[in-house]
């Protein structure tokens, strides 16, 4: 039997016999593209393998692992697994199969000259890669990527037997087993084929993805690159350059250049890591001329397989060489096509993406975008009008903090601008002197102490604590909902007093006319805060109305009478309504209770009544009748 298949007798089909990894290189191979030299071992080896050596059946044994099983659990499966594989023996016929594939790889290294110092190919063993090739690998569903083990620099026959049996045992890996556990692979049905393929002598590496798999733009090529062979790349050992190319024109959209400490070098039969030079380690790997060059191997790639692709390459001698290709898993729906117009929100400005907004180089969520816009505003101006001493010279809508196309900018209007720029000398001068909490004085006695005194009075142990006006804000959107229904009462002049009762009122009916409600027993409200009585929201008092109508209902709110209730019940299906609509607000704000105390924010001096943790209103407690 035959168990050796070249890249050219392979093609995208052929996944059962040659693994995802070495049925995509034939493909690639097979349609011209730059793949170095070699030779798949077929997967019948590795079922001929357990097969022979009986250990076949033990595996499943070992891997058959619950769904609740542990880390620990796959890795003391998978260690028992290898030695089975370690303990055993090539048999001679694929061990011969070997051999002879390997030889005719040394003799066409030898004969095309990609080795110095070799004086005949009779005595040359080539340097090649020994890849894993799983049948459940590279495939669109489900990667594997990196899971199998790859052994490099490999020479010898001797030693890529024995590194191919290491490949066949790296399927039962915990990491692997886990993965498939997770994906619903049958491992009964996998086998694996090994790929072996002559080294490529790389000054530069990466992998190159033919869609940005952050945005999932499908016209960009983003490509990652670091000095030596690739292993620091897909091991993560190493910081890549990044270019993002233009699919279409070749044109480096973006560019980050990395400091490059470390790049894996051959050593013997094997590889290691070395510091990279000194002159190389801010260098960019790839100019645009090479970024735009190779972008364009990739682009004819995914226009070959028909999808996305992640490629691995290397580049010797300024040539590029294709190592691997395989779809991109997870790919994200493309984002909306780049924008070709920024219109601005504001006339007569500048606008800048400096200071914080350096710190904010995505677009903004619009959620955030309205919040960061106020408070920004609101501190600049602040900020501006303390330096200068006067509080005039930045006005409302002189600075903000507006979004375009999602980013943000800083906002400053010509008249704004002029008039800042024109007490700019003030301001230093405030700067220089630690004026207005300025500069380092400023910050050490005041601006620092008030910044962690508003972190901890936010911190996890006060999250369930909310300033009363903030609480009060939304309380008229339940209460003027049910009293659109049935008006109750209307407010007296504040009261240092809690209000004690509230008599009969006249209200007005779905139809407009007056209606009269009966006595009620009470609405009462208890607080022990002195500032309550500066306070309307503490100080209600409950009384006739003395036939105040309110506005007639919009058509929306008009509803039909209901004579088959009483008043009473009328009045309590009110109450229940209103306090239902508070207790929602009140869960979802993430507080609850009743004004405990008056302070003042830490390190602020500001005055602060907060609510605290009780009972503030249950659903049918009366609450206080209107905001005065």
């Amino acid at each position: 039997m035959t168990y050796i298949k070249d890249f050219d007798q392979l093609g995208r089909s052929d996944v059962d016999e040659a693994g995802g990894k070495g049925a995509n290189l034939g493909e690639l191979a097979r349609a011209g593209f730059p793949v170095p030299q070699g030779f798949v071992l077929t997967t019948p080896a590795y079922q001929d393998f357990v097969n022979a050596t009986g250990i076949a059946g033990r595996i499943l044994e070992l891997a058959a692992l619950p769904a609740a099983a542990s880390n620990d659990d796959y890795e003391a499966a998978a260690r028992q697994i290898r030695s089975l594989f370690t303990e055993s023996t090539m048999p001679d016929e694929i061990g011969v199969e070997i051999s002879a594939a390997y030889g005719r790889l040394s003799h066409q290294t030898a004969a095309l000259g990609e080795e110095d110092g070799a004086e005949s190919s009779g005595d040359y063993a080539a340097r090649v890669a020994v890849r894993s090739s799983a049948t459940a690998e590279d495939l669109a569903s489900a990667s594997f990527a990196g899971q199998q083990d790859t052994y490099l620099n490999v020479s010898g026959p001797e030693a890529v037997a024995a590194a191919v049996i290491d490949c066949w045992a790296s399927l039962w890996n915990a990491r692997a087993m886990a993965y498939r556990s997770g994906k619903g692979f049958d491992s009964a049905t996998l086998s694996l084929a090994v790929v072996i393929q002559e080294m490529v002598d790389a000054g530069a590496a990466g992998v190159l993805f033919t869609a940005n798999p952050a945005t999932g733009r499908r016209d960009q090529v983003v490509i990652s690159a670091a000095w030596g062979l690739g292993e620091s790349v897909v091991s993560g050992a190493v910081t890549t350059d990044d270019v993002i190319v233009d699919a279409a024109t070749g044109r480096v959209g973006q560019r980050r250049t990395a400091d490059k400490d470390v790049m894996t070098v051959y050593d013997g039969t094997g590889t290691r890591e070395q510091p990279v030079p000194e002159d190389k380690r801010r260098a960019p790997v790839l100019d645009d001329d090479a970024a735009a060059a190779l972008a364009r191997q990739g682009t004819a790639i995914a226009q070959h397989f028909g999808e996305p692709q992640d490629i691995e390459w290397a580049q010797a001698a300024g040539d590029f060489f294709i190592l691997q290709a395989r779809p991109i898993t997870a790919l994200p729906e493309p984002s909306a096509d780049a924008p070709t117009e920024w219109p601005l929100p504001y006339p007569n400005g500048m606008y800048f993406r400096a200071s914080i907004v350096e710190q904010l180089p995505d677009p903004l969520s619009p959620l955030f975008a309205d919040l960061i816009d106020g408070s920004v505003t609101r501190s600049l101006n602040a900020l501006l009008a303390e330096a200068v001493g006067n509080s005039n010279v930045v006005r409302p809508g002189d600075v903000s903090l507006p979004t375009v196309n999602g980013y943000a900018y800083y906002y400053y209007s010509n008249a704004g601008m002029r008039r800042v720029m024109g007490k700019s000398l003030t301001a230093m001068r405030a700067l220089a002197q630690g004026k207005a909490h300025m500069g380092i004085k400023g910050w050490r006695d005041h601006s620092h102490p008030k910044y962690r005194g508003l972190v901890k009075y936010w911190a996890p142990n006060r999250r369930r604590t909310v300033l009363l006006p903030n609480c009060w804000r939304a309380f008229p959107r339940c209460w003027t909902r049910a009293r659109r229904i049935t008006p109750l009462c209307s407010p007296s002049s504040p009261s240092p007093q809690p209000a004690k009762s509230c008599s009969g009122a006249t209200t007005t009916s779905s139809s407009g006319g007056p209606a009269t409600r009966p006595r009620r027993s009470s609405c009462s409200v208890t607080t022990a805060n002195p500032s309550a009585r500066r306070n309307p929201c503490m100080t209600w008092r409950c009384g006739p109305a003395k036939g105040r109508s309110l506005p007639r209902p919009s058509r929306r709110d008009q509803r039909p009478a209901l004579p088959k209730l009483s008043a009473a019940a009328r009045l309590r299906r009110v109450w229940t309504r209103a306090g239902t609509g508070l207790r929602a607000w009140i869960r979802t704000s993430g507080t609850s209770g009743v004004p405990a105390s008056s302070s003042t924010w830490p390190g602020t001096g500001m005055p602060s009544t907060t609510w605290t943790s009780s009972t503030l209103c249950r659903p049918m407690t009366p609450l206080p009748c209107s905001r005065p």
